[in-house]
């Protein structure tokens, strides 16, 4: 699992109707190029809408295609986990209750199921990660040092369990093929 931006930032300067310098998986994983988007318009989220995706990917693309990552809010992660919870049985271990899914056996094969907090609430995308990578591209024409082209540590002191990271230079989001993932959207984050 690696580092994949949902959406891009603006360069200065850049007007409301031009697109980011990083669009990002939004940006490229659209209907308009063959992907599965469903905006869910803030019903509850069900294991039915996700299945669904899988569905329509699958007469899409055929199983060996499909995206096999679920990547989702942690909202999304809960309600997947309660979708098992009642037929779930458990081996009695000392200091260890709950449930936690990492992958869905679905018919289209195994999707392994990841939660970040980068991801915006009430998102989930079915991906496909070999076919998306961040990008460095060509030096622009300014004065921009190609030197200074680099992932690095904001400076930040870590909080929590993460450290602050920024991208510092001209990176961009590439997909290949988004036909073969998807993403559902705006669903309820309370219910």
């Amino acid at each position: 699992y690696a580092f994949i931006p949902s959406s891009g930032i603006g360069d200065a300067g850049v007007g409301a109707g031009e697109p980011n310098s990083m669009g990002g998986v939004d940006f490229y994983v659209t209907s308009a190029n063959g992907a599965y988007v469903k905006d869910l318009a803030g019903a509850s989220l069900t294991l039915k809408d996700i299945m669904d995706m899988f569905e329509d990917r699958f007469y899409e693309v055929c199983a060996d295609n499909v995206g096999k990552t679920l990547l989702t809010d942690y909202w999304g992660y809960r309600k997947i986990n309660s979708f098992y919870d009642p037929g779930v049985r458990l081996e009695t271990i000392d200091n260890e209750v709950g449930l936690r899914v990492s992958v869905l056996r679905t018919p289209i094969g195994d999707v392994q199921v990841l939660y970040d907090p980068v991801v915006p609430k009430g998102k989930m995308y079915l991906l496909r990660t070999e076919q998306l990578s961040v990008v460095r591209l060509p030096d622009p024409p300014c004065n921009f040092p190609p030197s200074r082209l680099h992932i690095g540590m904001s400076g930040n002191t870590a909080t929590g369990d993460f450290t602050e990271m920024y991208l510092y230079g001209v990176y961009g989001c590439k997909v290949k093929n988004p036909s073969t993932m998807g993403i559902l959207t705006d669903y309820s984050t309370t219910s």
